[in-house]
């Protein structure tokens, strides 16, 4: 990889995911990996003291975060075998302020920003929707029904180009297909139309790529969490969490803080793609 790698792409498109791989299969060749939610320069000030605490550098308690800061820049400035992942930044001047010029080790960062002129790297990698025929076979795949015939497969098309490609939407869909196996994939199409329609009858209507991709995860989002929100306690439970940065969440936090027995709320949002 490069030195610095910049992956582009719509919310929803896989970025984070592909990250998340690059990291899963080359982990072994970094000293240290660390994983940064750089949504905003507080995020990023958070990720880079977290990344101080990973070092057990010898700050001592009460030291400003600035101070901890610097700390930080210093040492990714020095070493060279390393692999910073800056997830979802959504401005430049954000990364900018925090990274030390010259910094030795990999950059990897993913964003909706598609003008990256200002990022000092090589060509960004650009995400593109799958076209219909990898939706397609996504669709059929993610559902179960591989082994469908013509029909199916004619259905599972036209269910996918009203998806657009989003792996996010078609992954939420399959889920669904997958659960409910006597459902169709037509029926599921006719009522993700109906949806949408309802859901943003007295909105503006969608002008941008971005807009339109947008109201079709809302979409598909929203007819799987109905589904998942006849499980007790399922929905409010999803909504706690979507409060939440980011991160993983502990078992015993979730245990704890929010259900005395949170397991088959979460069985639930799991089957629908949901977490």
């Amino acid at each position: 990889m490069a030195r610095k790698l910049v992956i582009v792409g719509l919310g929803g498109i896989g970025k984070t995911e592909l990250a998340l791989a690059y990291c899963e299969r080359r982990c072994a060749e970094y000293d240290a990996v660390f994983w940064v939610p750089a949504s905003s320069e507080t995020a990023i000030e958070s990720g880079f003291l977290d990344i101080a605490r990973k070092l057990e550098m010898p700050v001592a308690e009460g030291t400003p975060s600035d101070e901890t800061l610097r700390e930080v820049q210093k040492w990714l400035a020095n070493d060279s075998n390393y692999l910073l992942v800056l997830d979802d930044v959504e401005r430049f001047a954000d990364v900018q302020a925090m990274l030390p010029r010259g910094a030795g080790g990999h950059l990897l960062i993913t964003t909706r920003i598609h003008d990256t002129g200002e990022w000092d790297t090589d060509a960004p990698v650009v995400l593109e929707p799958l076209t219909l025929a990898e939706s397609t076979a996504f669709l059929l795949a993610r559902s179960g029904r591989t082994a469908a015939g013509p029909q199916a497969r004619t259905e599972a098309e036209a269910l996918a180009r009203e998806l657009d490609g989003l792996p996010l939407a078609l992954d939420q869909a399959g889920a669904y297909l997958e659960t409910h196996a006597r459902t169709g994939i037509e029926e599921y199409r006719q009522d993700f139309l109906r949806r949408r329609l309802e859901i943003f009858r007295d909105r503006p209507r969608a002008t941008t790529t971005e807009q339109a991709q947008l109201e079709i995860v809302t979409t598909t989002w929203t007819k799987s969490l109905e589904m998942a929100s006849r499980y007790k306690s399922a929905e409010p439970l999803f909504l706690q969490w979507s409060l939440l940065a980011p991160d993983p969440i502990p078992f015993d936090f979730a245990e704890n803080r929010f259900l005395p027995n949170p397991l088959q709320p979460l069985e639930a949002l799991y089957t629908y793609s949901l977490v």
